[in-house]
């Protein structure tokens, strides 16, 4: 199977990563930078370039997203309209998207 995981660097999307090919599938590791990843073909990709996606979509039968919202005070907004548009979008192949198990809510006004 042909498997395209973006954040694949990342704390999550690494594991995930090595589990895929561990498993014997071909993996696209997709990251900001296009960080190599041993095993795997190296992508550079944001989030937020929905044609990118697309593109990766079509080549891929499984699209693996594992990229947190920002952790550094900065709006969430962009992350979420990325997901929306991921969302609306017409893709032949499968996507999961991970979470994290951080707070969907806060007290603190402005905090999310």
């Amino acid at each position: 199977m042909k498997i395209a995981i973006y954040g694949a660097t990342g704390m999550v999307g690494s594991q995930i990563t090595a589990e895929a090919l561990r498993r014997g599938h071909e993996v696209a590791a997709l990251s900001r930078k296009g960080t190599p990843v041993a095993g795997a073909t190296a992508v550079v990709a944001s989030l937020d370039d929905l044609k990118t996606f697309q593109s990766v979509a079509a080549r891929n039968d499984v699209v693996v997203i594992a990229v947190p919202p920002p952790r550094t005070g900065e709006p969430h907004e962009p992350f979420l309209a990325a997901h929306r548009a991921i969302a609306s979008s017409k893709v032949s192949a499968r996507v999961l998207v991970v979470g994290g198990a951080g707070r969907s809510e806060s007290s603190e006004p402005g905090s999310m």
